[in-house]
Formats: structure tokens, C-alpha cells, sequence
């Protein structure tokens, strides 16, 4: 063994045993060292992990907003023009342009004219129908007539 015990309890340190002690603190400093770099590491990739979801966040909620914006535009052109038909089949004229006006208003906002046309279209289609229109007209009572 590298370190000798005397009888006034006295140590004696070898060569060899002053190496491997200084091998094990470089050891020690060496893993510690890594073990800091790993962290640091690590802690980097979760802020980066982080900082993407929380863009990815804002890019979807600025795209929702902007659907959502969409769909409103769409649906109240579409429910003025109904309102401003429904108007014009009561005689109301002047009521039946401002929400035919409305509606061109709302169309105008709207930046997807495809969903816009197809929306427009689908009205179109079931106001014109008329076995569907007086069917309505009977169950609701009211006179809305047909194109």
C-alpha cells in the first residue's frame, strides 16, 4: 500500500499514491466540468424549445385571428344579403338596400372571395329553389317567395 503507517502515527505518502490522488482530483474536475457544459447545454435547448413554442404559439393565433376575421366578413355578407332578399320581398326597399349595401361592405372586406362566391352561390341556389322556398314559406308562415 502506498501509505505507511508508523508508530508516533506518522503517514508517509509514496509517489504512487500522490498521483492517483491527483489523477482522481483531475478526475473529479474534469466530470464536474462536464456535467456544468451538459447543463448549460441542456439549459440552452429548453430556452430555444421554449422560444419556438411560443412563436409557433403567436404564428397560430395571429392565423386563427385572421380566419376568424375571414369567416365573420363571410357569414355577415351572407346574412345581409339574405336580410336585404327578405327585405325586398316585404315591400321594404329602402331597408332591403342598406342591407344589400351592408352586405357589399362585408364583401368587400373579405380576402377569400372563393369561400365568399361558394357561400353567395349556396344561398343563391336555395333561394332560386322553389319547392323549397313555398315549403318554408307554408312551415314558417311568412312570404319570402322565391327568385
Amino acid at each position: 500500500m502506498a501509505l505507511y503507517a508508523h508508530q508516533n502515527h506518522q503517514f508517509t505518502l509514496s509517489p504512487d499514491s500522490i498521483a492517483l490522488t491527483l489523477v482522481g482530483i483531475l478526475a473529479t474536475f474534469i466530470v464536474i466540468s462536464n456535467y456544468i457544459q451538459v447543463k448549460e447545454i441542456e439549459n440552452g435547448f429548453e430556452r430555444k424549445i421554449e422560444a419556438t413554442k411560443d412563436e409557433l404559439k403567436e404564428e397560430f393565433e395571429k392565423i386563427v385571428g385572421r380566419e376568424m376575421e375571414e369567416y365573420n366578413h363571410n357569414v355577415s355578407a351572407c346574412l345581409f344579403m339574405l336580410n336585404g332578399y327578405l327585405r325586398f320581398k316585404d315591400n321594404k326597399i329602402e331597408d332591403s338596400l342598406r342591407e344589400s349595401f351592408n352586405a357589399l361592405i362585408e364583401m368587400n372586406q373579405s380576402k377569400n372571395k372563393y369561400q365568399l362566391d361558394t357561400a353567395i352561390d349556396n344561398i343563391e341556389s336555395i333561394l332560386s329553389n322553389n319547392r323549397f322556398m313555398n315549403y318554408i314559406s307554408k312551415k314558417t308562415k311568412l312570404n319570402i317567395g322565391v327568385f
